[in-house]
């Protein structure tokens, strides 16, 4: 995930969903993992693609 948004990094850096701490966005780069799998839940995933995609990040987390 964190390779997808430095390609894509100058929209990562204007949407509204973008991972923020504290207040403040922060670089995807120094994200956790669950505030990424939130990102791209809100803000990458197509309806058809999120239920699979975002269901298999949370088994790998809870591993």
């Amino acid at each position: 995930m964190q390779f997808f948004l430095s390609v894509y990094y100058e929209g990562y850096k204007i949407d509204t969903n973008a991972v923020m701490q504290r207040g403040k966005q922060i670089e995807p780069d120094v994200a956790m993992f669950n505030g990424l799998r939130l990102f791209f839940e809100t803000s990458v995933w197509n309806d058809a693609e999120l239920k699979d995609k975002n269901d298999w990040l949370k088994e790998v987390q809870g591993k």
